[in-house]
C-alpha cells in the first residue's frame, strides 16, 4: 500500500513547498505544513492525525474547499492502509460525512466530485465481494459527473479508468475501456503540468499512478 501512495505523497509535498515559498499567510503556512506532514505518514493513524489537522484548518477557513478536500482524502488513504475492518468502516463513514457537507457547499466542483468517486471506491474495497454491484456503479456515476463538470480533470479520468479496470466487461467495464480513460488522463495531466492552479493547493496528484496503470494493461496486450 505504501508503494501505491508514494508518488501521491511526493507530489503533495512538492505542491506544499511551492506555495510555502510564495505565500506567507497563516493559512498558507498551515496548509503547507499539513501537506508536508503527509510525506512522513507511515500508518493509518498517521494519516488520520493529518486529516484532523486539515479539519481544523477547514473550520477556521470555511470559505475554502481545499482543507476539507484533503481532510477527506487523507481519511480515504487511512482506510486503505488500515487493516482492521471496523476501523476502515468508521474512517470511510467519517469521510463521507465531511463529503456530504462539502458537496452541499460546492455542488459543481469537479475535484470534489472526483474525490466522492474515490471515496466510494474506498467503501467498496472494504467488502468487495458484497459491495461491488452497489458501490462500483456509484463511483462510476460520480466520476462521470466530475468529467461532465470538467473534461480536463485528470484525476476524474484516472479514477474512472481504475473503476472500469476492476469492472467485468459484461458489466460495462474491462481493460479496453479503462485504457481509454487512462490515456485521457495522461493527456489531461500533461496539460495540467503547464498551468498554474487557479486555487492555492488545488489537487495535482495521480500522474505517476495513472502511468503505472497504463503500463500494467499495455504490458499484457
Amino acid at each position: 500500500m505504501k508503494k501505491i501512495f508514494a508518488s501521491l505523497v511526493v507530489m503533495i509535498v512538492l505542491v506544499a513547498s511551492s506555495f510555502a515559498q510564495t505565500e506567507g499567510s497563516k493559512y498558507h503556512q498551515a496548509m503547507s505544513g499539513a501537506l508536508a506532514q503527509i510525506g512522513k505518514c507511515k500508518t493509518a493513524t498517521d494519516f488520520m492525525n493529518v486529516s484532523n489537522t486539515f479539519e481544523r484548518i477547514s473550520q477556521a477557513e470555511n470559505k475554502r474547499w481545499t482543507p476539507a478536500y484533503y481532510a477527506i482524502y487523507t481519511k480515504a488513504i487511512s482506510s486503505f492502509v488500515e487493516q482492521d475492518e471496523d476501523k476502515r468502516e468508521q474512517t470511510v463513514d467519517g469521510a463521507q460525512e465531511l463529503m456530504n457537507g462539502l458537496k452541499e457547499k460546492y455542488p459543481d466542483n469537479s475535484e470534489i466530485m472526483a474525490l466522492q468517486g474515490f471515496l466510494y471506491q474506498a467503501k467498496l474495497s472494504i467488502k468487495p465481494a458484497s459491495r461491488g454491484m452497489f458501490y462500483g456503479p456509484k463511483a462510476e456515476r460520480a466520476l462521470e459527473k466530475a468529467i461532465e463538470l470538467d473534461e480536463n480533470n485528470p484525476r476524474a479520468h484516472y479514477l474512472l479508468g481504475r473503476n472500469l479496470k476492476n469492472t467485468p466487461a459484461f458489466f460495462g467495464g474491462g481493460k479496453t475501456k479503462a485504457l481509454k480513460e487512462f490515456k485521457l488522463a495522461e493527456s489531461a495531466y500533461e496539460k495540467e503540468s503547464g498551468i498554474e492552479p487557479n486555487v492555492p493547493f488545488a489537487p495535482r496528484w495521480g500522474k505517476s499512478q495513472n502511468k503505472k496503470e497504463m503500463e500494467k494493461i499495455t504490458e499484457k496486450q
